[in-house]
């Protein structure tokens, strides 16, 4: 009986170790896999989860997060837009950063300890994988360029709340130096001013208006007169020709004129009604001299001369488009014509960042002119990293010669001036 016990007892602790070995060698997989794993994860370079140096090209408008984080660094006044460089690769936490500015090394940056952010935001910043961020670990290569963005694009996307918001439409922190949506500057939220040259549709020496605008709730009254020379050039009395600006399908402001609007609140910012008309001073002089289609006196080639009282209407659909700040496509009829066309600022692509502009104008009293712009931003460095951008500017229309061609291609500039709003506000 004994023996029986002690024989059951041997197999039994025998199978016990077999047991211990297997768990063992289980074990030990287990662990050199999840090491492998983890390792694989810190160099996956495809996945922006697993970087810990990077930087972020951020902007309040993509997520709350990014406004989060000016708070926790005390950055006051709050920045629309910014880049910030996280370095989490040493194992010693206290030698972990985070770096407000344009240049990671730059002495004057604000810096910060990683463990000084709350774990929200530390969350929000590793698990951030959008494509304006951008690993610093990745060593380039001259053809990786082309292949280093992997996953698809956004192209579409929803408006945000503060660009349906039809109160504070006029809100712009951008100059442009010809055409394009006028400088808006708000001192509380829906009430501010404006400042505008050229229309909201022209391109370079297109148009000689000069706007102040005055926003109140929707509605905005606005001061247009003209500066000369915008739209023309002066020529001496020995020569005529046409070069570089072209004296014909360009619009001709009053001296004096006066502008209202409104945005219909029921449709936010999608719906503009407006009026305007001249006063005082009607001295409507157009361009020094007149040209001809094909030399021939009886097709003199058209201009916009405004003169009494027009009604204006746009309709806008906002949407973002590549991940731009502001985008919309627009059906507008300003000034006794129609204009057509897609507006977007600061898009993302590839990590570069850029305007585009396209016009179609619909006209009696012009001929039918296609605008196109691009301006490139971001591609400097310090202070000037996001403080403009600039582009061509390309018009084809019906020349003098007959033919519809090239018109006028101009470089235009667009400066930022600040960043013009709260984000917790709406």
């Amino acid at each position: 009986m004994k023996a029986n016990n002690r024989l059951s007892q041997y197999f039994l602790s025998k199978q016990l170790i077999k047991m211990k070995y297997k768990f063992s060698t289980i074990l030990i997989i287990l662990l050199i896999f999840n090491s492998n794993y983890t390792i694989s994860q810190k160099k996956d370079n495809d996945n922006p989860r697993t970087w810990t140096h990077f930087k972020i090209f951020a902007k309040t408008t993509d997520d709350s997060l990014f406004y989060q984080l000016q708070d926790e660094m005390n950055i006051n006044p709050k920045m629309e837009s910014y880049t910030i460089f996280v370095n989490i690769e040493s194992t010693k936490p206290e030698q972990n950063y985070v770096v407000f500015g344009n240049d990671e090394y730059d002495s004057n940056a604000y810096k910060i300890s990683w463990n000084k952010l709350n774990q929200n935001v530390q969350n929000g910043l590793l698990d951030w994988s959008a494509l304006n961020k951008v690993n610093l670990e990745k060593v380039l290569i001259w053809h990786s360029v082309f292949f280093n963005v992997k996953k698809p694009i956004k192209i579409i996307s929803p408006a945000n709340d503060r660009q349906v918001h039809g109160t504070v439409n006029y809100i712009n922190p951008y100059l442009q130096l010809f055409g394009g949506q006028p400088l808006g500057m708000p001192i509380k939220h829906s009430i501010g001013f404006s400042f505008g040259i050229g229309t909201k549709f022209s391109g370079p020496f297109e148009s000689d208006q000069i706007s102040a605008g005055l926003h109140l709730f929707g509605a905005s009254f606005s001061y247009i007169t003209r500066l000369q020379g915008l739209n023309t050039h002066e020529l001496g009395s020995d020569r005529k020709d046409n070069l570089p600006w072209k004296q014909y399908n360009n619009i001709f402001s009053p001296v004096n004129a006066w502008e209202i609007s409104y945005v219909i609140p029921l449709f936010s910012n999608f719906l503009e009604i407006g009026m305007m008309g001249d006063f005082g001073d009607t001295n409507r002089s157009g361009p020094l001299y007149t040209f001809y289609e094909k030399g021939d006196s009886s097709k003199p080639m058209p201009n916009n001369i405004m003169r009494g009282k027009i009604f204006n209407l746009e309709f806008r659909y906002p949407f973002r488009l590549f991940g731009a700040t502001v985008s919309q496509l627009y059906a507008a009829y300003y000034a006794k014509e129609v204009n057509i066309g897609l507006f977007a600022r600061e898009m993302k692509l590839f990590h570069i960042s850029g305007d585009l502009k396209t016009n179609f104008t619909i006209s009696k009293m012009r001929n039918f002119q296609v605008l196109f712009e691009i301006m490139i931003s971001q591609f400097s460095e310090g202070f000037s990293f996001n403080s403009f951008a600039l582009g061509p500017s390309i018009r084809l229309t019906k020349l003098d010669s007959g033919k519809f061609a090239l018109h006028t291609v101009f470089i235009n500039v667009r400066f930022k001036l600040g960043d013009y709003f709260d984000e917790r506000a709406w």
